[in-house]
């Protein structure tokens, strides 16, 4: 019998089975997404690592280094072995 999604999981992680191990894994190639915050204005989003990098290059090459710092710190909290960031 299949596990309830909102159900403790089974490996004791003591999270929802949804959120662990029913959580389809991400596939190689695609990128995970990363919680974008409010920034200058524009609300919180998710956004693909490489979109983030683009929007964080954009920003330094607008001259607006502390949106670009700020961006490339929100993905280098979530990949700190990020080249591009």
């Amino acid at each position: 019998m299949t596990p309830n999604r909102n159900e403790p999981c089974a490996c004791g992680s003591g999270r929802k089975a949804k959120n662990c191990c029913m959580r389809p894994t991400v596939p190689l190639g695609k990128k995970n997404l990363l919680s974008m915050p409010p920034i200058d204005g524009a609300p919180a989003r998710m956004v693909s690592a490489q979109d983030a990098v683009d929007l964080a290059q954009d920003a330094h090459s607008g001259g607006n280094r502390e949106r670009a710092e700020h961006i490339y710190n929100v993905i280098l909290a979530a990949d700190p072995q990020n080249a591009q960031a």
